[in-house]
């Protein structure tokens, strides 16, 4: 699998998991509402963040050497998120996705246009 098919399964995993449930205000949460870490087991909510980051860490734990709290610095995450702070002009992605006019169908658009992006490269690579 080459890098810009697995930044494309990155973010198709993430928008899966965004749609088995979606949070605003942490990174995650349980099923009683508590804000937990999202690494934590019992995470079942994310919010875009924590969702791209139990992606990342997920599908490339064996790629990272180091704590979880440090997933931000794989190359992965650095790069989806570049493309998302471009999408978002400049703005930063958990400011965004806990607006109070935020809905889940927002942020799911949000990830198929860098997925579109990701796809276009995919075409003049090929």
């Amino acid at each position: 699998m080459s890098n810009l098919e697995t930044h494309k399964q990155v973010v198709i995993d993430t928008m899966e998991l965004l749609r088995n449930g979606w949070c605003k205000g942490t990174f995650a949460r349980d099923n009683n509402d508590e804000a937990v870490h999202w690494s934590a087991p019992e995470a079942r909510y994310f919010c875009l963040g924590g969702a791209l980051r139990k992606v990342v860490f997920e599908s490339q734990s064996q790629f990272i050497p180091y704590p979880t709290n440090f997933v931000c610095l794989s190359p992965i995450y650095k790069d989806i998120g570049f493309l998302l702070h471009i999408k978002l002009h400049g703005g930063v992605v958990q400011i965004w996705n806990d607006k109070e006019e935020r809905k889940l169908e927002d942020v799911l658009s949000l990830l198929s246009e860098v997925l579109s992006d990701i796809d276009q490269e995919l075409l003049v690579k090929s």
